[in-house]
Order: C-alpha cells, then structure tokens, then sequence
C-alpha cells in the first residue's frame, strides 16, 4: 500500500511545497507518520506526536532523514509540528498500547543485533586446512 498524504488543511502551503513538490519538511513528517502510527495532525494531538516522535528519536535517531537523505534536526521536526497541523495521512490511528508494543519491538531488535555483532566479533577464527 502507498503511503498517501493530503495539505488541505494545512494553512501555511508554503511550508508544504516548493515549486510543486513536498518540502524536506513535510516529506519528513509524513514518513515519520508510519513510525508513530499517526495519520492526522491536529491541535488535539500535537503533543501526542511530540512524544511519540521523541521516544522513537531517543531509539533511531536517523528517524528524520527523508528518502531524499536530507537530514532535518530532531528540534526542528518539533519545532515545525504547529506549521503542519491539518496534514493527513492515510497512515491508520494507532493507541498508545500499539505504540509501547512497537517500541519495545524496536529495542528488542536492536539489543539482539547488537548481541549478535558482538558475539561474531568475539569468536576465535577457525582455521581451514
């Protein structure tokens, strides 16, 4: 499934396109939608997105570098969120129970691939005859 997005209801356009095409901005918050599983922006839950983009910063910090690779700081994401109130996604509300199941998912992974590199790294190099 494609992951769609609408600005309609964005009120700054500028924010959101630059000679019509989606700013880094808004291609930042629009990938980062996937990760929280939070489709809409609004007044209601900003600070709902303000958390859980920070929880998801604290465990991938490369969270924000767009397809296009380039980097948006993790204070600037914040920052811009009340620019982007009105953006929706077609990215499904998730609750919060969904979200921690995911988080602790994530750190799972990744102390098992930290596990396993260590472990590789760690073993004596068997020799061949």
């Amino acid at each position: 499934m494609s992951l769609d997005f609408n600005t309609t209801n964005v009120k700054d356009k500028e924010a959101c396109w630059k000679d019509d095409k989606a700013t880094p901005m808004l291609e930042a918050l629009v990938w980062s939608s996937l990760q929280i599983g939070m489709g809409d922006l609004t007044e209601k839950n900003i600070d709902e997105w303000r958390f859980r983009l920070a929880v998801i910063h604290r465990i991938q910090s490369d969270i924000f570098i767009h397809p296009k690779g380039e980097e948006k700081s993790f204070r600037m994401v914040l920052d811009a969120l009340p620019t982007f109130v009105g953006l929706h996604t077609n990215v499904g509300e998730e609750t919060r129970s969904w979200f921690f199941k995911k988080v602790v998912n994530m750190l799972t992974d990744s102390a098992n691939c930290a596990v396993r590199a260590e472990h590789e790294k760690c073993q004596p190099k068997t020799k061949t005859a």
